[in-house]
């Protein structure tokens, strides 16, 4: 097995984490292979004496941020920290004793035969004895992600990741300090076309999840912002090629022979330059291209001819209700130029 670090970011921690890292360091697999990295993220005065109890040994590295930054600025701060060693990557896992050696060790073992990929340890929320609230978030960051990327994965929650070198180094710019940023991680690799890689761990719990920081509203809302973001601008978007869509066709063009596909045309040609603009600025915020809006003007024009032609169809068919036929095709529409702006348009360097 080649060199990697395991990154363990801590906030308040318990004597789990004692436990974890003395378990991890025993480890009779890992040998000389591994490095660990503990992240004292701001912890309270009444937990320093668990920090000061972490073996002082070679392999074994604190790095301390004086306020609570949350856990993506820890991870970054490991990240950056990392950059130097010889590693193929780094292993994340929690603090609280809900990752075993023996699975931290097996997600270890698949970055080392996948060292391009993002490696999940993946848990099943099936069993009985999962808290409600873990099952029912999982389910909902699952649904977002899959309906965001177009990528299925069961586990989104997942702490324990094995994460490649080079996407190590990606990851520093990403956005999102707290929880969101484990979400904009999977985001980021999906965009990347970075593939995702499965193992099945143990599904552990204490006190029925009590010990974690993650705050359903607040971190929810960062966790879901880069979906909600895309919804506003197409809604945004939607309103106006739909107002703009109706003023053509109804008081200029109501006796014109191909008003529907001239509307189209005229509104999306609008609308689409504001869609672009804050698609490129926020929703897809980056380091895109120049070809980028040439990319998206080809699907403009693909789509705009795909809407037109679909509504000239069915209103031909049924004879009524045109603006009722045009929110459901575009509708449909929607989801997929979501897709082709993520992996196209909008793409990440490692779609080259």
């Amino acid at each position: 097995m080649q060199h990697f670090a395991i990154v363990l970011p801590a906030y308040n921690p318990t004597e789990l984490l004692l436990e974890l890292i003395d378990d991890l360091h025993q480890h009779p697999d890992f040998g000389n292979h591994v490095k660990i990295v503990v992240i004292n993220d701001g912890s309270n005065p009444e937990t320093q004496p668990i920090f000061e109890a972490i073996p002082k040994t070679h392999g074994i590295k604190l790095l301390v941020h004086n306020e609570n930054k949350g856990k993506g600025a820890a991870l970054k701060t490991s990240f950056s920290y990392l950059l130097d060693t010889h590693i193929i990557g780094v292993v994340t896992a929690d603090a609280d004793g809900q990752h075993t050696p023996h699975d931290i060790y097996r997600v270890a073992a698949s970055l080392n035969e996948n060292p391009s990929s993002l490696i999940m340890g993946e848990r099943d929320f099936n069993l009985d004895d999962i808290p409600p609230k873990s099952r029912f978030g999982n389910k909902i960051t699952s649904s977002v992600f899959k309906a965001s990327s177009g990528v299925a994965l069961h586990d989104t929650q997942t702490g324990l990741r094995g994460i490649p070198y080079n996407f190590m180094k990606d990851l520093l710019h990403v956005k999102g300090d707290r929880y969101e940023f484990e979400m904009n991680m999977l985001m980021e690799a999906a965009k990347n076309n970075i593939s995702f890689v499965s193992v099945p761990i143990e599904t552990i719990y204490y006190g029925n999840n009590e010990q974690s920081h993650f705050k359903p509203v607040r971190d929810s809302i960062k966790v879901y912002s880069a979906f909600f973001k895309f919804l506003f601008s197409s809604a945004s978007s939607f309103l106006i090629d739909i107002g703009i869509f109706a003023l053509v066709r109804y008081f200029l063009l109501a006796h014109t022979t191909h008003a529907i596909m001239i509307a189209t045309l005229v509104s999306r040609a609008i609308s689409s330059l504001y869609n672009f603009v804050i698609n490129e600025k926020v929703v897809f915020a980056g380091d895109h291209k120049k070809h980028a809006m040439g990319r998206y003007y080809i699907l403009v024009v693909v789509q705009s001819l795909t809407s037109g032609a679909l509504v000239s169809a069915f209103y031909a068919l049924l004879g009524h209700k045109v603006l009722v036929i045009k929110i459901l095709v575009d509708l449909v529409l929607f989801l997929i130029s979501y897709q082709i702006q993520r992996r196209w348009v909008f793409q990440g360097k490692h779609n080259d």
